[in-house]
């Protein structure tokens, strides 16, 4: 998190992540559903200080520009182990899952998506965007599903 937010407003964290909106739906109570796309992340420089409802920052969006790149030379991830951790953490709740098409998912894809889509606290979530290449992203995802596997839950 930076080291002060702005008076009275909750710190925020200095990585963050762009989205493209893909999808949305109102719900029949008023409520939108959203489906982002993440296109990049960055690094949070400065928050402005503004009279807009909402916070506006300056980014660097350089820190992360070999990330594409990066990822194949950046290792692979432990696709097996985090496999069974994944079927592990949906056999508990009793859900089923594609493995097939799963299993066929780019590595990014793969760890990127699960990391979006298992519920975890904020603090959980952060640590995974913050992490530098996909390879560390899955060791820490493998890793927080398996605490499910010991505790019983995530958070």
């Amino acid at each position: 998190k930076t080291s002060a937010g702005l008076e009275g407003k909750p710190e925020i964290y200095s990585t963050g992540s762009a989205g493209l909106i893909t999808n949305y739906a109102e719900t029949e109570d008023g409520r939108y559903l959203v489906r982002l796309t993440g296109v990049k992340r960055f690094r949070i420089t400065e928050e402005l200080s503004v009279t807009t409802p909402y916070r506006q920052i300056v980014t660097d969006w350089g820190l992360f520009d070999s990330e594409k790149q990066n990822a194949k030379a950046s290792g692979t991830i432990d696709r097996d182990g985090l496999m069974a951790e994944l079927q592990t953490y949906l056999s508990t709740r009793g859900l089923e899952a594609d493995y097939d098409g799963i299993s066929a998912a780019p590595d990014d894809v793969l760890i990127n998506t699960l990391a979006m889509i298992i519920p975890m606290s904020i603090e959980e979530k952060q640590m995974l965007l913050e992490t530098e290449t996909i390879a560390e992203r899955g060791k820490m995802l493998k890793s927080l599903l398996a605490m499910v596997s010991a505790n019983g839950t995530l958070n």
